[in-house]
């Protein structure tokens, strides 16, 4: 979860003071995706997760770790690992919001999971389909109910293309009870649908669910791959 600097970039390094107002020392580097580099405190991280790393078990203090999540969202998490007032969730952007509740669930710090479970669910009229993906992914399977209708209106090509890259939501996504006109999308083919329709039968191959492959064949003008 959380990867090492090599070790060219393992030698001393000042370590940032803490941005979340308070005075304690920080003994810890985490350096975000997109190189902004915080200071940490070892011992509030493994505090509030027993994914981050503890100075004197593998880590060494001035290391530098880098995380694959953007910087604002590292500067949220840090802030949120302080015993202190906690800012309104409710005013998170959204786009910040969503990527806290992806490191929350990675790293699994349960406080902040439910927070931002709490906030995606009331994000559900405006970020369908974001909410959608966020709850099929953690299993919340309320929140996937309740985002899913909201769904229905979005264009079918753009909204299959982003989900393409979680195959078992796609196919969740496609096939739900709410979605019974799905199937005829796959008989109006036009130059894109083809393809997708081929990765949808190949991914429902893989899944073994051969009633729905059935289906899609029985209405689909696009040919079974051989």
């Amino acid at each position: 979860m959380i990867e090492k600097a090599s070790a060219t970039n393992q030698c001393l390094v000042d370590i940032p003071p803490c941005e979340a107002g308070c005075t304690q020392k920080t003994d810890l580097v985490l350096q975000s995706q997109d190189g902004i580099r915080f200071g940490a405190h070892s011992t509030n991280l493994a505090a509030f997760s027993d994914a981050f790393p503890v100075i004197g078990s593998g880590i060494i203090a001035n290391e530098v770790v880098k995380m694959t999540e953007r910087a604002d969202v590292v500067l949220l998490l840090l802030q949120l690992t302080h015993r202190q007032r906690w800012m309104r969730s409710d005013r998170i952007p959204f786009g910040l919001l969503q990527g806290l509740a992806e490191a929350a669930e990675k790293f699994f710090i349960p406080a902040i999971m439910e927070m931002c479970r709490v906030q995606m669910q009331a994000a559900v009229s405006k970020h369908p389909l974001d909410v959608f993906i966020y709850a099929s992914k953690h299993g919340y399977d309320d929140i996937q109910d309740a985002a899913a209708p909201g769904t229905l209106d979005l264009p079918f090509e753009s909204t299959l293309r982003r989900l393409k890259v979680y195959p078992s939501i796609c196919i969740s996504w496609l096939w739900r009870d709410e979605f019974p006109c799905t199937l005829k999308y796959c008989g109006q083919c036009n130059e894109m649908l083809p393809m997708l329709c081929d990765w949808i039968r190949t991914e429902l191959a893989k899944m073994n669910l051969p009633s729905f492959t059935n289906a899609m064949n029985e209405t689909c003008v696009s040919p079974t791959p051989t």
